[in-house]
């Protein structure tokens, strides 16, 4: 399986609708379109979207044709272990594919692609996504021999690779 946890491209500092509300600013927007470019390699077949308006802008502007899913439990994460936040989210049939796009906020996605990077044996770079993880940021990973329901029901991948980090 490969994954891609990303945080959502610029958005406005604020809407008078308050924080779920803020919107992408048009660098963002040409941001996402980059990053999407970039990723269009993955075959990304699922995607995980938080609520808000600029991480469903993000994925709007990725131009990634996937089936999606909008949770409300993304714009709140604030570091809690992804499979433990999403238990019971996705039912079993619905955690298929090969690649799973996350778009969150910070300082959840960070902390999730730091830990996988740690886990892939790369301290450095989980010591540099831990610090800077700007906004429009993609960590790509893949996950040998596990599943989007593995990784959905708790379990530990075994082996973990990153793939690319993309800085936009």
């Amino acid at each position: 399986m490969r994954l891609v946890i990303m945080r959502h491209a610029k958005a406005e500092d604020w809407n008078q609708a308050g924080d779920h509300a803020r919107h992408l600013t048009e660098q963002g927007r040409s941001r996402a379109r980059t990053v999407g470019e970039l990723l269009a390699p993955m075959g990304i077949d699922q995607a995980l979207v938080s609520t808000a308006a600029r991480t469903r802008e993000t994925f709007e502007s990725l131009g990634v044709e996937c089936d999606v899913h909008l949770l409300d439990e993304l714009y709140d994460a604030f570091g809690d272990p992804l499979p433990d936040l999403l238990d019971g989210v996705l039912t079993p049939a619905e955690a298929v594919g090969e690649a799973l796009l996350i778009v969150g906020h910070a300082p959840a996605v960070q902390m999730w692609a730091a830990r996988l990077a740690h886990r892939a044996g790369d301290e450095q770079l989980a010591h540099d996504l831990a610090r800077w993880f700007p906004t429009a940021t993609a960590a790509c990973f893949d996950l040998s021999g596990f599943s989007v329901a593995d990784y959905l029901a708790g379990e530990e991948p075994t082996a973990v690779t990153v793939l690319d980090v993309i800085r936009r």
